[in-house]
């Protein structure tokens, strides 16, 4: 290793680069001609042409920091066991499903009831209100014949329509996940919509597509059958506006598992490799996409986030067309494989630059923890323990159901309760 302190430069190998080392100092990686710069006693990999400007990139993300942990306050609205729920970005209302479709202003105050809901369409995994108050509900469906699931969406022209419309059935074997592999993206004009079906087993599932408000809906991708013996499904999608990309994970195992992405709404996809040696991109839980970067939570490995540079340059788009790109991993998590107990990100939510998402299960081992981001996906710290590691005196908070300009909602699962809080300030 040689150390040149004029340049404030460290050459070396990988396994030389020092855990930590003072803010401003470059390494240079002999044998792969990376780059890092340390920032706040970390190490951060660049492709920047000037430090000096990367030095300033990556601090915007290390002083976005929450000034309180979030304090849950019970609402006495209960929802359904499915865990529909939306926030309407056109609306300024929050519309969730339990014996009733329901809706409301606030959450402090009385909601407005829908139709009761009819357990005949199925269990309610997730719903989408559009612009005019139709909305669209996922549904899992178990079929009479079979008693196998089926993914289903409902069509609704209100909150009080009691004839839906079934706008799909997936015909084979599948599910929605529920805590990941729905987004949209309305603009009061139009609505995109991109959902991944999900299902503990090998057929192949599919990605689907919809540009008019739920009326119809395209396969773009499959999964395919999967190649061993693991399941093979959809984990997270999302839509970046930001880019005009559609980013999707896919998993499980060897030859299955990847990460995906179309600038041609689906016409054509590209893979991007994951970088195995520091664990990322590996079949995201999770993926957030904010205009600075498009963050991942994977599900197995090293867990954790990664983190790509939303492309502003040629340069950046012909990474992302060579199918790299992943240029830095956040250890955030706990590695899946402590205690044998998984510990990947789901529930993924967004708020302009403010992100909200919440580890797996821990079982009696370790707590579960709700993460956020201030500074769109910069960084990421704990703004609540839910679960202290099996105390059953702890209320028990294992996902978060929505997060608006005000709340960050989340239900207890003891009770089925909505819980809400404050929102931290972020500075």
């Amino acid at each position: 290793m040689n150390i040149i302190e004029s340049k404030k430069l460290i050459i070396g190998y990988s396994y030389e680069k020092p855990k930590n080392y003072a803010d401003g100092w470059e390494f240079l990686e002999l044998g792969s001609s990376s780059r890092y710069v340390s920032v706040n006693n970390k190490w951060l990999k660049t492709n920047e042409t000037s430090i000096a400007e990367a030095i300033i990139e990556a601090k915007k993300g290390y002083e976005k920091i929450p000034q309180k942990q979030l304090m849950f306050k019970n609402s006495s609205k209960i929802i359904g066991s499915g865990n529909a729920f939306h926030v309407s970005e056109c609306q300024n209302k929050l519309y969730w499903i339990s014996v009733n479709i329901t809706e409301t202003t606030d959450i402090e105050v009385a909601p407005t009831l829908g139709v009761v809901w009819d357990n005949n369409w199925g269990v309610a995994k997730d719903l989408i209100v559009f612009p005019d108050g139709s909305l669209i509900v996922f549904i899992d469906f178990t079929t009479i014949t079979t008693f196998a699931l089926e993914c289903r969406i409902l069509k609704f022209t209100n909150i009080n329509d009691t004839a839906p419309v079934t706008v799909y059935t997936s015909g084979h074997d599948s599910q929605w996940a529920g805590e990941f592999g729905i987004k949209h993206y309305i603009n009061g004009l139009g609505a995109l919509i991109l959902a991944g079906e999900y299902g503990n087993t090998t057929n192949s599932k599919n990605l689907l597509l919809c540009k008019d408000f739920g009326e119809t809906w395209s396969v773009i991708k499959t999964t395919g059958v999967s190649t061993n013996e693991f399941n093979n499904h959809f984990h997270d999608v999302d839509i970046d506006p930001y880019n005009s990309v559609l980013w999707v994970g896919q998993g499980d195992g060897p030859g299955d598992a990847r990460v995906t992405w179309s600038q041609t709404m689906g016409s054509t996809w590209i893979d991007l490799i994951p970088d195995t040696n520091l664990g990322a991109g590996v079949q995201p839980t999770l993926i957030m996409s904010f205009p600075e970067n498009t963050i991942f939570g994977n599900d197995s490995g090293a867990a954790g986030f990664s983190r790509v540079k939303s492309p502003k340059s040629l340069k950046d788009w012909d990474v992302l067309l060579d199918g790299n790109g992943m240029p830095e991993m956040f250890h955030v998590t706990r590695n899946r494989t402590i205690g044998g107990e998984p510990c990947y990100p789901h529930y993924a939510n967004k708020w302009g630059s403010q992100g909200i998402c919440v580890e797996s299960a821990h079982g009696s081992q370790f707590p579960i923890r709700i993460f956020m981001t201030g500074d769109g996906g910069r960084s990421f710290h704990t703004v609540s323990l839910p679960n202290w590691g099996g105390n059953t005196a702890v209320q028990q908070i294992s996902l978060v159901l929505g997060i608006d300009s005000d709340y960050v909602y989340t239900k207890a699962s003891n009770s089925g309760a909505i819980l809400y809080a404050i929102k931290p300030i972020f500075s």
